[in-house]
């Protein structure tokens, strides 16, 4: 519902633009933006991004030039056509703008290492960032709270019983300090 508002918002002040549907396995256009905007396929898509990326209301380097979706129906924004990525992948679709009247090459092998690791040039995004906040929150607390009720806090430090270089002791005289040290801790 809120999508559909937003293509009529969008489009309202702005002529519709004419595409070229290239259909799947042609690839899809790598461009700055790349930017994931919902599930639409088709024209539903076009529209979209359209309405997010007005060619009437938006700077030249975040115009729509592209748009591009797969058979999950998630539909991504392009505001250039660089060169082409996932060449013959059929679970891609395309549509651009009706100026591109052809595509260009297969984009460089290192652009998919970019493709990799989405973000803004090699920046965690925040939802991964927030993540790992959220659990060392909790490790923390978890961790405060086994020192607070007596739990991994309450043990007792190893105590030396010989020279630093010296070799280990035997076994059961380790058990014998330690249990000493137990029962002295213990007030017993």
């Amino acid at each position: 519902m809120i999508r559909r508002a937003l293509v009529l918002l969008g489009s309202l002040g702005a002529a519709r633009a004419t595409t070229t549907n290239w259909g799947a396995g042609v690839g899809w256009c790598y461009s700055p933006l790349d930017r994931e905007i919902g599930k639409a396929t088709g024209q539903a898509c076009w529209d979209l991004c359209a309405a997010t990326y007005d060619i009437a209301t938006t700077p030249d380097a975040d115009r729509l030039v592209a748009v591009d979706w797969n058979e999950w129906e998630e539909c991504f924004c392009q505001n250039d056509c660089q060169c082409m990525m996932d060449v013959g992948d059929m679970n891609g679709y395309l549509m651009t703008t009706s100026n591109i009247t052809s595509l260009p090459g297969n984009c460089p092998s290192h652009y998919y290492d970019d493709d990799d690791h989405p973000g803004c040039n090699g920046m965690v995004e925040w939802p991964y960032l927030l993540l790992a906040v959220a659990l060392t929150a909790i490790v923390a607390t978890v961790i405060s709270f086994g020192c607070v009720c007596g739990g991994c806090c309450n043990s007792c430090a190893p105590k030396n019983i010989g020279p630093p270089n010296s070799a280990p002791p035997p076994p059961a005289q380790v058990a014998q300090v330690y249990q000493a040290s137990f029962v002295a801790s213990e007030g017993v």
